[in-house]
């Protein structure tokens, strides 16, 4: 449960949000609530029998980033959110999440990833959460890995406070949202696309580490997916191992959730067909666990098709 009060959505009465943009000294900007929506009367002879349509007012931001911190589970969590230039406040606004590695950070994942190139040419806001420590005094996120997650922090709890903390702060258009991370970023858009799939348009889980899900993945409805492994990855073996399954046997399970039919495979893209949501895979030859080249490309261009 969230205890930063966020209680409406665009268009709607707010009350106040804190963000702050990184400097060298660190500075927050408060969002004060709008004493009401406001409304602008027309000449009744000018306009006839038109009627004034009343337009969403969501708060302004400036482009560039800014850190968001919010309390989920009793502690603090915080993500980077990455406002493009056309940004207006009045639009709703596509959103993205990117899930760092294990061991890793928000900013490094900004980095390493390259999504704010692609945010701020197609009007995105991309936000990049802070992984909490594990049992093994690093950040990431809690998806099953034995001895590493102590199962004591609930980030698919985080998550759904995350976007609706975000929906408060931006005009988000809840419709076009999206998921994808790198390693156990990957693991955790896997775990969201079972545990939260009423939340997110699609999912790309890049190199995940996919460990079995107490309960099983159940979501509530079909969800489409691009899943972009490396061959040659020698922290999260392609053929899987004694603790995780090998990606064709996930993927595998996509399948059989998305109500596919077949599969053909062109060069390194295998695409399932007569299924109920999207389903494809990238198998990046010869590429090892690092955030395999070309995979933004790919997870754009996927989301892209889904309505992006």
């Amino acid at each position: 449960m969230v205890v930063v009060a966020l209680t409406a959505s665009c268009g709607a009465r707010r009350t106040a949000v804190t963000t702050s943009e990184p400097s060298s000294a660190a500075q927050s900007t408060t969002i004060e609530p709008p004493d009401a929506i406001t409304t602008t009367t027309l000449d009744t002879v000018a306009v006839a029998s038109t009627t004034a349509e009343r337009q969403p007012t969501c708060p302004a931001a400036t482009a560039g980033d800014h850190e968001m911190s919010l309390t989920s589970g009793g502690i603090t969590r915080t993500a980077v959110v990455h406002v493009p230039p056309g940004y207006a406040g009045s639009t709703p606004t596509a959103l993205v999440l990117d899930f760092h590695g294990h061991g890793g950070n928000s900013r490094a994942a900004q980095r390493k990833h390259g999504f704010d190139a692609f945010a701020d040419r197609d009007t995105v806001i991309v936000a990049y959460p802070q992984g909490a420590t594990q049992l093994d005094d690093l950040p990431g996120w809690s998806t099953g890995a034995p001895g590493r997650d102590g199962g004591t922090v609930d980030d698919v709890a985080f998550t759904n406070d995350l976007l609706d903390a975000l929906s408060r702060a931006y005009c988000i258009d809840s419709a076009r949202a999206f998921v994808t991370g790198h390693s156990n970023g990957g693991a955790m858009t896997g775990l969201l696309a079972c545990r939260l799939s009423g939340r997110f348009t699609a999912a790309a889980p890049v190199s995940g580490a996919f460990y079995s899900i107490s309960g099983g993945c159940q979501p509530t409805r079909p969800m489409p997916i691009i899943e972009i492994h490396g061959t040659a990855d020698g922290v999260v073996p392609y053929t899987g191992n004694d603790r995780l399954a090998s990606i064709p046997e996930w993927l595998t399970e996509w399948s059989d959730r998305n109500g596919c039919d077949d599969s053909t495979t062109t060069a390194a893209r295998t695409v399932w067909t007569g299924c109920t949501a999207p389903l494809e895979h990238l198998a990046v030859q010869g590429a090892g666990h690092d955030y395999p080249a070309g995979s933004a490309d790919a997870v754009w261009e996927f989301f892209t098709r889904q309505g992006l």
